[in-house]
């Protein structure tokens, strides 16, 4: 998940930007306009070398946020109209603050400048019937972009809530868990894996398993940044580690602000290759403290799976020993998330087979940044190792059992 107690507001409200939208005429039931007559002179089928899709679900309690960020990018460096480069936004927000009854239609949005001035060109609309935010529907989108906004290189930010691995299967409360915010007034997130889209209220909501949202992007991804909470999981990263070469995340829960968006468009069209170090330390300093974020390599999680292996092989039924309060962790709302690497240290490996650990991981995460102060306890910069694992607990047998079927669970012996 994102952080959240703000305000929602109306995407159309955005102030300070214009707004310049494709006349169709008349509403359609399940997807982008499919007549080709249709579409906007001059948009399909140019030849772009980098395409960024941000794809921002905020039907839910982090609607003004999305809104912000939208603002905050647009007032940075984004293309020209006729640039090689194309930033696209999908949104979905609610109409007002915490109305999560009246449906709105999500958009895709081109946004450029013109003549020096920010413009969010509409250029398709989606259904408004709920659950928007499905896999089908999520791939139906990002096949669009991919079929009218041909690219060299693509890359794709994803902002809403989320909670790791942590599967859409398993019910908020069930074995005794209290995910309330502050003020006692809605859950700051319900159990979930990626991504939050509200019906009726917070408490029923839509959201998709981090192998289906996987599953959902129908484009190799240069790069894949996630602005929400609790990514930075090595179970999330072993399932996405096919549809992008690098990924961005935090291990632990991200302030609802979210990343820095006014430098981000440069940090990612810059140059040959995308800045992601720079984006990721653009994200550190806006927070100043209670932040974590990292940047992984996906070629390079094949051999820190390897090296997990060999330690779960001989030590793995030790890991409900493990006192909780011994064992770096990124927990806020949540019980479940500790430093992967500390884990393995307490579980009793070897010092060769940590020393190979630690070798796999100095390829895998090329980048990390960690507050010496996490919300409400210290972080340790010694055992902070830059990616989460779930430390499970006796008390937890269904969340265990799921625990199970995940990609890493498999492969790694771990908790099998």
């Amino acid at each position: 998940m994102r952080l959240s107690l703000l305000k929602s507001i109306a995407l159309a409200l955005v102030p300070g930007l214009l707004f310049s939208c494709t006349k169709l005429s008349s509403p359609i039931t399940g997807g982008p306009w499919p007549d080709s007559s249709m579409r906007r002179v001059g948009t399909p089928d140019l030849g772009y070398e980098k395409v960024l899709i941000c794809y921002l679900e905020g039907y839910n309690n982090l609607s003004s946020d999305i809104v912000r960020n939208i603002n905050e990018l647009c007032s940075g460096e984004i293309p020209f109209k006729h640039d090689k480069q194309a930033l696209l936004i999908y949104a979905h927000n609610s109409l007002t603050d915490r109305d999560y009854v009246n449906p709105t239609e999500p958009v895709l949005i081109k946004a450029y400048q013109l003549y020096g001035v920010p413009v969010l060109d509409t250029i398709a609309r989606f259904s408004s019937q709920a659950p928007g935010l499905t896999s089908s529907n999520m791939r139906q989108v990002l096949t669009y972009i991919r079929n009218n906004f041909h690219s060299r290189s693509y890359g794709m930010l994803f902002s809403s809530h989320a909670t790791g691995w942590i599967p859409a299967s398993y019910p908020i409360d069930s074995e005794g868990s209290s995910w309330l915010s502050a003020d006692g007034d809605e859950p700051s997130a319900s159990a979930q894996s990626i991504g939050a889209e509200y019906v009726g209220n917070p408490r029923t909501e839509y959201m998709l398993d981090v192998a289906d949202f996987a599953a959902a992007i129908p484009v190799h991804l240069d790069y894949l940044i996630l602005d929400c909470c609790l990514m930075g999981a090595i179970e999330c990263c072993y399932d996405l580690a096919g549809c992008s070469d690098y990924i961005v995340a935090s291990p632990a829960e991200v302030q609802s602000y979210g990343f820095d968006y006014h430098n981000m468009a440069s940090r990612l069209f810059s140059g040959d290759e995308p800045d992601l170090e720079g984006l990721c330390a653009d994200y550190f300093e806006k927070c100043k403290r209670s932040a974590t974020v990292a940047l992984y390599k996906s070629s390079e999680i094949g051999a820190v799976a390897d090296a997990c292996k060999k330690i779960v092989s001989y030590c793995g039924d030790k890991v409900f020993e493990i006192d909780p309060d011994d064992v770096e962790d990124y927990n806020y709302s949540f019980s479940y998330n500790y430093d992967m690497r500390d884990i393995f240290d307490k579980m009793g490996a070897k010092e060769e087979d940590l020393a190979s650990l630690d070798s796999a991981l100095k390829k895998f995460i090329l980048f990390k940044m960690g507050s010496d102060y996490l919300f409400d306890s210290d972080l340790d910069p010694e055992r902070f190792s830059g990616v989460s694992m779930y430390l499970p607990s006796t008390s937890w047998p269904k969340l265990n059992a799921l625990y199970k079927n995940t990609g890493w669970s498999a492969y790694t012996g771990y908790l099998q």
